[in-house]
């Protein structure tokens, strides 16, 4: 019986295990065999539930819903469109404005699809589809030059862009030498010389308070010391009643019907005139690496051998892509609020200016990216790095010369542990890096911007003309506030 029962358990045993290897070797089969089953299968109604809260059906008929909504807007707005075209008889506004309507249908039921239906999984990629389609809709509806200061931003990419080229500046190093076929960016009534010496003969003759001006140089009768550029090609010192007559209209200042048919008459072709004339813009003095985007550009530009305004739009272009890859790394950075980011990178104004040769393009970029390094730092890292650290400093050596107030930026790097530093020392080098990158880059850019406002003797505390106000120093306003 012992020896039966021995047998019996032996037997048993072995029948289990061999049950059991084959249902292992079974198993991996059976879930294959399902997975490949599954292939090319579109989830059912209830998984499509449980992975996106809501029904397939119902995504489907808010897509919709939404494609009919902006078509409605559309041709609600298209009345006063046909209402400008027959005031105005430019019947080619239609065609943009149809053109414009395709472009804004493709960009956001693309949107709506991947929202929807094909949930991408890095929310940096909808992003760049978002702001690049958005972008481009800013950067062709308001004309170039339209933004704030957009035209100085403008003419301080074209110097960047001659230096890269190899291409001289003027001789008094602050106009720069421009395009003949560009003059009328900033001439369009072609009143000024194209060699910089102010208007042309017929308007020097004009009288001003009552006296003959002929034969007198255009910088005598303003007032101006000779060679001395005039901002905005107007001379300051005209009387009002020649001020109208004489003055240069600018591209995109006014948004105008003659603005639009400028750009529809011009278009974006060469218009092939050999030469180069005089900017009488006067570039912004700060660091070059706020103009990278825009100078390559307008390189781009006139290595494709387009006009004035190609050039104008490729600028703009390159500002929005370098502005739209920023904005990737910032959100794949950011270890929380990536949709407050991403909502506020599509506002109105923020999209406008992205879609400009404003080198604030450049400071909400970095300032952003900046912001999400050092959240990521201090929320989700486990410890700091010395490529973070670097990465820390460079950022605010290329955004702290642009406007000083963006210094205090680096304030943010306080929200890091000194333990992810590795102790105090390591942490008390970080900080030397990062502020001695900021206080470098400010002494080598803006060492004479600084001196005006710690030194009383450089002249500052008198007018200042462009802010219409009394100027002060640092030295004033702490006494100021000693004395409260």
């Amino acid at each position: 019986m012992k020896g039966k029962s021995a047998g019996n358990v032996e037997k048993a045993s072995g029948d289990m295990a061999g049950k059991a290897a084959g249902d292992v070797e079974k198993a991996p089969r059976d879930m294959a065999g399902k997975a490949a089953g599954n292939v090319g299968k579109a989830p059912s109604e209830k998984e499509a539930v449980c992975k996106t809260g809501m029904r397939a059906s119902a995504q489907m008929r808010i897509w919709i819903g939404m494609g009919v909504c902006v078509l409605i807007l559309a041709l609600w707005h298209f009345l006063d469109v046909r209402d400008g075209v027959r005031v105005s008889g430019d019947r080619w506004l239609c065609g943009w404005y149809a053109g414009l309507v395709v472009w804004a249908a493709v960009v956001l039921g693309g949107l709506g699809y991947c929202v929807f239906f094909r949930k991408p999984r890095r929310l940096e990629f909808l992003f760049a589809g978002a702001v690049l389609g958005l972008g481009i809709m800013y950067l062709l509806v308001l004309p170039p030059l339209s933004a704030p200061d957009e035209v100085s931003h403008y003419i301080t990419s074209y110097q960047l862009a001659n230096r890269l080229m190899g291409k001289p500046n003027h001789e008094d190093g602050i106009r720069v030498y421009i395009r003949a076929q560009d003059r009328f960016i900033e001439d369009l009534e072609n009143v000024l010389n194209p060699d910089g010496s102010g208007y042309r003969e017929e308007e020097n003759r004009l009288s001003i308070d009552g006296q003959d001006t002929e034969g007198r140089g255009q910088e005598a009768i303003m007032g101006f010391p000779e060679n001395e550029p005039k901002p905005d090609g107007q001379a300051a010192g005209d009387s009002q009643g020649n001020r109208e007559k004489r003055q240069a209209v600018i591209l995109g200042q006014e948004l105008t019907e003659n603005t639009y048919r400028t750009i529809h008459g011009r278009g974006i072709g060469s218009g092939e005139r050999d030469g180069r004339a005089v900017s009488y813009q006067i570039p912004v003095r700060t660091t070059p690496l706020a103009y990278v985007p825009q100078a390559l550009g307008l390189i781009a530009a006139q290595v494709l051998g387009l006009g004035g305004l190609g050039l104008l739009y490729m600028g703009r272009l390159f500002n929005l892509l370098f502005f739209t890859a920023i904005g990737c790394l910032t959100i794949r950075r950011l270890p929380f609020g990536k949709e407050v980011f991403f909502g506020v990178a599509l506002l109105p104004m923020t999209l406008h200016l992205a879609a400009s040769f404003s080198y604030d393009v450049m400071l909400i970029a970095l300032c952003s990216w900046f912001t999400a390094v050092c959240l990521d730092l201090a929320y989700r890292a486990g410890r700091v790095r010395w490529q973070d650290v670097l990465l820390l400093a460079v950022i605010m050596g290329v955004m702290g010369p642009c406007k000083m107030v963006y210094g205090v930026a680096a304030g943010l790097c306080l929200l890091i542990p000194v333990k992810k530093f590795g102790g105090w020392g390591r942490w008390a080098l970080s900080a030397a890096a990062v502020l001695g990158a900021f206080a470098v880059a400010m002494l080598l850019v803006n060492s004479r911007t600084v001196a005006l406002y710690t030194d009383s003797s450089a002249g500052y505390v008198g007018y200042v003309n462009w802010a219409e106000a009394p100027g002060y120093t640092f030295g004033e306003l702490v006494r100021s506030l000693c004395w409260c």
